[in-house]
């Protein structure tokens, strides 16, 4: 049996058709050796699917080997691949847990091919990776639907390529700045709850507020400030799109001195305050 847990469809505002269209994503569970897709039977050649595994295992064959797909593994591939097949194997002793979404447009198909052909189809992320966490958050959110952007979905889909080529690129000697840089991003997806200034998240990490920022933008080409603001701003946006939660209250729970502040920051990253963002894009559970 195939069981679609939670997830989210996406509505594209003003759509560009060179842009990736984020369709959706989703957390599925599957528990039935009757679970089986090959490129061979599809022919929708500008849709694209990365899948990751939360749990259990799963099996990928690219036409030539076949691999596991443990827990932090997933693949990507263009639908009308004729090379590829995934299944659930017969011999499973437990459900395969799997984070999925898909996106289409000529392009970004024409990319994943070209990820293919240099570096395979098999990836592995942290589950404390910031691409990862922010599909997941989606799918707790509890919305069923949402409007974003063409910028927006955009920007999902080449933050998820970027991570996974990062992966590839990265190999078992990487730096000590690279190892801390990962380790920064994982405590700032996980500590997304709560308060974290750079000088907390230098502290978690044992490091000076200096060294800590020359390391982080080396690696990722921003600031730690930058980038933990730019995961506030996410999930402001996500609660702004399901919840009633006061805009005071949200900008307090941030960490920021005030709601002006808030607002301020929200509306030059976004182009909207908080509140025109929630009269756009909220949707009841």
């Amino acid at each position: 049996m195939l069981q679609h847990n939670s997830g989210t469809v996406f509505e594209i505002e003003n759509q560009l058709p060179e842009l990736p269209a984020l369709r959706l994503i989703y957390v599925s569970t599957i528990d039935d050796a009757t679970y089986y897709w090959t490129g061979g039977k599809r022919f929708d050649g500008n849709i694209c699917v990365f899948q990751y595994t939360l749990s259990g295992v799963g099996k990928f064959c690219d036409g030539k080997t076949t691999f596991d797909l443990p827990p932090g593994t997933g693949f990507l591939l263009n639908h009308s691949d004729p090379s590829y097949s995934y299944y659930y194997p017969e011999n499973a002793t437990e459900p395969w847990r799997v984070l999925w979404c898909s996106f289409v447009s000529k392009p970004s198909a024409d990319m994943v091919s070209a990820i293919n052909r240099r570096w395979g189809y098999i990836f592995e992320l942290k589950p404390s990776s910031a691409i990862i966490s922010q599909m997941q958050a989606y799918c707790n959110s509890g919305l069923r639907s949402a409007e974003i952007s063409s910028v927006e979905s955009c920007a999902l889909v080449m933050e998820l390529l970027s991570a996974l080529v990062r992966s590839q690129e990265q190999t078992g000697h990487s730096e000590p700045g690279n190892l801390m840089s990962d380790r920064a991003r994982g405590i700032i997806s996980e500590n997304g709850h709560r308060l974290l200034t750079v000088e907390q998240l230098a502290k978690m990490l044992d490091v000076s507020r200096e060294h800590l920022g020359r390391k982080f933008r080396q690696e990722t080409g921003v600031s730690p400030y930058q980038y933990i603001l730019n995961a506030k701003i996410e999930r402001a946006k996500l609660q702004l799109m399901s919840s009633a939660t006061p805009v005071k209250l949200l900008a307090d729970e941030l960490g920021f001195s005030s709601a002006a502040q808030f607002n301020n920051v929200f509306k030059k990253m976004t182009g909207a305050t908080p509140n025109a963002y929630r009269r756009m894009h909220f949707r009841r559970k």
